[in-house]
């Protein structure tokens, strides 16, 4: 409706001008026929009035802002998927060091126990050394041989 009466009201501007001009025409030509005035003066409010009234008007305020919300619109989707890729990316990172940190933690205890074993593979090694080194040896008792002694038959 109001689309309407603005129409309404520029086709009704236009024709108070090209009557301004055709009284305008007549005035600076006053043996012209009334035909041919009207006629000069649409052509020349077609052609140079209406252009410029056309671009001195002020901007239809409604369509630019439905174009910057659209805008802002379209800026916070693309910031959101920007988002959701930046987290994507640091989660997975995230994880992948995780499992490695996971997988360091695996090889530390391994080692761990692998060491352990080997403390016990060496406290029993030394125990049975000090044993051998606590209990004499003696060649002439008979009840052990000698390594370097022959076998003996019985």
């Amino acid at each position: 409706m109001r689309r309407n009466l603005l129409r309404l009201g520029r086709a009704l501007a236009f024709v108070v001008l090209v009557s301004g001009i055709a009284i305008a025409l007549q005035l600076v030509w006053p043996a012209a026929h009334a035909a041919p005035v009207y006629l000069a003066a649409v052509a020349f409010a077609a052609i140079v009035v209406a252009p410029l009234v056309y671009w001195l008007r002020p901007p239809d305020t409604a369509l630019l802002r439905a174009r910057i919300t659209e805008l802002e619109s379209e800026l916070e989707e693309r910031e959101q998927q920007w988002n959701a890729k930046l987290n994507q990316i640091v989660e997975h990172l995230a994880s992948d060091h995780e499992s490695d940190l996971g997988d360091a933690m695996l090889e530390k205890e391994g080692a761990r126990a692998e060491v352990r074993q080997l403390k016990v593979t060496v406290t029993e090694l030394l125990r049975q050394l000090s044993q051998l080194h606590a209990s004499p040896v003696s060649s002439s008792s008979g009840s052990e041989p000698s390594p370097d002694s022959p076998p003996s038959r019985r």
